[in-house]
């Protein structure tokens, strides 16, 4: 009986090692849905585990930012009412159509795969953030 027993055992830990699961965000689509909800809580840290090194740089300078608006200010829902991206080896462009509590727009995203997960990559121009009260010069 308990020659079975560790067949059975050894027959179970075979499959379990044979079947690996997919990477929780295989597709572009699933990390930038990922990536979004991060973003729309203030959880930098968690986007910055889905980007690459240039865009965990922008994150730094976003997440500083956000800390001095009111928290529920800078709680955003975003929903997707388009998104389809390409492959090109590993990168992948995204265009999507997203709306949020505030406006309608069109974005565009690149992705980066690096050890076959898909991560944002920093847009090529630089984004200026500029204060809405004008500087007295």
């Amino acid at each position: 009986m308990k020659h079975w027993f560790r067949i059975v055992i050894l027959c179970l830990f075979g499959v379990a090692c044979q079947t690996e699961a997919p990477p929780q965000y295989a597709t572009p689509e699933a990390t930038l849905r990922a990536y979004q909800a991060f973003i729309d809580n203030n959880n930098f840290e968690a986007a910055k585990a889905l980007s690459t090194p240039a865009e965990q740089r922008r994150l730094e300078t976003m997440s500083r930012i956000i800390v001095e608006e009111a928290l529920d200010s800078s709680v955003l829902t975003t929903q997707f009412l388009k998104l389809r991206c390409e492959e090109q080896g590993d990168t992948a462009f995204c265009l999507c159509e997203v709306e949020d509590q505030y406006e309608r727009y069109e974005e565009n995203y690149r992705l980066i795969r690096i050890e076959e997960k898909w991560h944002i990559d920093a847009p090529d121009e630089e984004i200026i953030i500029e204060n809405e009260v004008p500087e007295d010069r």
